[in-house]
């Protein structure tokens, strides 16, 4: 009889790709919003935000997220800026690393990912007791879930790994 075929969310090594997925989207994404704070001033940021949100804020005065977005760009100070920047791009950066080593099988690189994804997760929950927003909760979600699906497949690759040195030591 033949095999059937799991999908994909009930399959733990393939939930675990997938997730791993989404977290190097996430990180390129965050590379992409590095380079932008780096390179848009302080200036242009408010214009192209005030520019956005003008229509919005005609139709529906007290829009909420329009207001949200003005409230973040007048805080969007030069020190501000760097920081964002270096943050992003840093935060990027190893998440990419560590995305493409987990891809990669490399043994080391499963417990730096948990410990890492951790901190972050950590972070995130710091972050957003101090200025609560939907999108760190997600992030941490997204972050807790990854640390658990790595510590899952960090089991079943070290233990496929010791039943094929095991096998190789008899033979």
């Amino acid at each position: 009889m033949p095999k059937r075929k799991v999908p994909w969310w009930l399959n733990e090594h393939d939930f675990f790709v997938a997730s791993l997925i989404l977290k190097g989207i996430d990180a390129a994404l965050e590379v992409v919003g590095g380079l932008v704070a780096f390179f848009v001033s302080p200036q242009m940021l408010h214009y192209i935000v005030t520019a956005l949100v003008r229509r919005e804020l005609i139709e529906d005065p007290n829009d909420l997220v329009a207001h949200t977005l003005l409230k973040m760009v007048h805080q969007y100070v030069p020190s501000v800026q760097l920081f964002i920047s270096v943050y992003l791009l840093a935060h990027g950066i190893i998440k990419i690393f560590l995305v493409y080593n987990l891809l990669r099988n490399r043994m080391w690189s499963y417990p730096v990912a948990i410990v890492v994804f951790s901190l972050f997760a950590v972070y995130q929950v710091y972050a957003y007791i101090q200025s609560p927003h939907v999108s760190l909760i997600l992030l941490t979600i997204l972050d807790v879930v990854v640390v658990v699906l790595t510590v899952l497949e960090w089991r079943r690759v070290s233990r496929t790994k010791l039943v094929r040195m095991e096998t190789e030591r008899l033979l």
